[in-house]
């Protein structure tokens, strides 16, 4: 991803529609403050699979351009199709399901019934070629291949367009972080370039004391459901199944885990050290 322009997709992200980033992570990765994004199951297989979804759409709309790039005239914005139709109509391809859980609500082939931030990545793409409408080719496991179509929305299409560029002045340019009101996940904030020894001073110890106390929970709770486990195991006694007034069941089967090997890796840990500063 290029840290001097901003793509569709990261679009949806700022305006706090993605499940999968938030605005402070785009923010910290066009200001050099994250190392890249590792791979995972999902993007490889989605990667993998897409040119196969871009052959069966066009099979829907014909022969398609691929390797795409265009750009918003005056903007950061550069977009990036997976394909164009002959009348220049953005072609966005999409996988779900194919590796874990379908994500978002999908409608009928045909309709326009598509998670809103697939939606916003195709009115940017829209603004950006001028084209009436858009389409997604999607691959959803266990359902198959469907295509939806999106008409060119050009009002809301320049709000957000409008939105992007203040945006990008007053975070990218001005080095001012967004709010915070949804904290990025732990993957992602292990992922900040941290600067070598490095000691900030707090003002306060509000939340390093509610992480401890956090901490405590959920170890009396891990203790208090290990403890509770071997008093089930122990009124279990040689059998395997008990059987409860409601119906339900109580098994205790054997399980098979498959060999494998962890590889070597480097990784920070979060503790706090009791007593002062050392001046050495």
């Amino acid at each position: 991803m290029s840290q001097k322009t901003i793509g569709a997709s990261e679009i949806a992200a700022i305006l706090g529609l993605s499940p999968w980033r938030t605005p402070w992570e785009v923010w910290a990765q066009k200001t050099g403050r994250l190392d890249d994004y590792p791979s995972s199951p999902a993007l490889e297989a989605g990667k993998l699979v897409e040119s196969a979804v871009l052959d069966w759409a066009e099979t829907r709309l014909g022969s398609l351009q691929r390797q795409v790039e265009v750009a918003i005239p005056g903007t950061p914005i550069v977009c990036h199709p997976d394909g164009l139709t002959t009348n220049g109509e953005p072609v966005e391809a999409k996988t779900t399901g194919l590796v874990g859980p379908v994500v978002g609500e999908w409608g009928a082939d045909g309709s326009d019934e598509i998670p809103p931030y697939y939606t916003v990545q195709v009115l940017i793409q829209l603004a950006a070629t001028g084209a009436d409408r858009g389409y997604v080719p999607v691959l959803i496991g266990g359902q198959g291949f469907r295509l939806y179509v999106l008409l060119h929305n050009r009002d809301v299409a320049r709000s957000l367009v409008d939105f992007i560029c203040l945006w990008w002045t007053k975070h990218i340019e001005k080095d001012v972080p967004p709010s915070t009101d949804t904290v990025p996940s732990l993957d992602v904030l292990s992922r900040v370039k941290r600067a070598p020894n490095k000691i900030v001073q707090w003002s306060s110890s509000e939340l390093v004391d509610e992480w401890l106390a956090a901490k405590a929970a959920v170890s009396a709770a891990a203790k208090k459901e290990e403890e509770l486990r071997a008093r089930l195991l122990l009124e279990l006694g040689d059998a395997e199944v008990a059987e409860l007034p409601d119906g339900r069941q109580l098994t205790y089967f054997e399980q098979k885990r498959k060999a494998y090997t962890v590889p070597e890796s480097v990784f920070r840990v979060l503790r706090l050290k009791k007593g002062g500063r050392s001046d050495e």
